[in-house]
């Protein structure tokens, strides 16, 4: 005879697994990415992260165009930063780093499914102006993990206007779907 204990834990995965909850960071890829080219010349970082990504959740990523059911072309991958504040020398003591990426996705048949979208992800940090060689590497780190928010943040997107695409049953266009609230969707300068 199965434990109550046991039961109820049992009860629970079905539950959250029926209602769509999914941990933190896991993305569910729309059925048109199930094989996945990959073309990033001009944003090479972020193109492995997105191709790790891919291959997380389930889906291959080709190397070959021919056999892709989407392709996710990353037209360019800009890091920026800015001078946020001064110390009392006026050396700068904090930045504003700005990561800046567009992209757009076609099917196997070369439909475009998402078109000129872009994503901005930004950071702000303070740091010791006297330490030169850490706020190199703080800086490396953080521009690793905003290229990772922006390829999980790429593919909730690709997600979402799949699911949209698929109930009107129409491509989109970066006109016809609104960014997330407080994020800006379209590339600057």
């Amino acid at each position: 005879m199965p434990r109550p204990r046991y039961l109820a834990f049992v009860l629970l995965f079905l539950l959250l697994s029926g209602c769509g909850f999914h941990l933190r960071g896991s993305v569910v890829l729309p059925q048109v990415m199930a094989r996945t080219h990959i073309v990033a010349e001009r944003a090479v970082a972020l193109g492995y992260e997105l191709e790790g990504m891919l291959r997380a959740a389930g889906g291959e990523v080709v190397r070959e165009r021919a056999e892709a059911t989407a392709v996710l072309t990353l037209h360019e991958e800009r890091l920026g930063s800015r001078v946020l504040t001064l110390d009392a020398q006026g050396r700068a003591s904090g930045q504003l780093l700005t990561l800046l990426a567009s992209y757009s996705l076609v099917d196997g048949a070369g439909v475009p499914l998402v078109e000129g979208e872009g994503v901005r992800i930004e950071r702000e940090y303070s740091f010791d102006p006297d330490n030169v060689l850490a706020q190199g590497g703080e800086t490396a780190q953080l521009h690793e993990e905003m290229r990772r928010q922006a390829a999980q943040q790429i593919l909730r997107r690709v997600r979402a206007l799949s699911r949209l695409a698929g109930q009107n049953s129409a491509t989109l266009s970066s006109q016809d779907a609104a960014p997330p609230s407080g994020q800006s969707d379209a590339l600057e300068q």
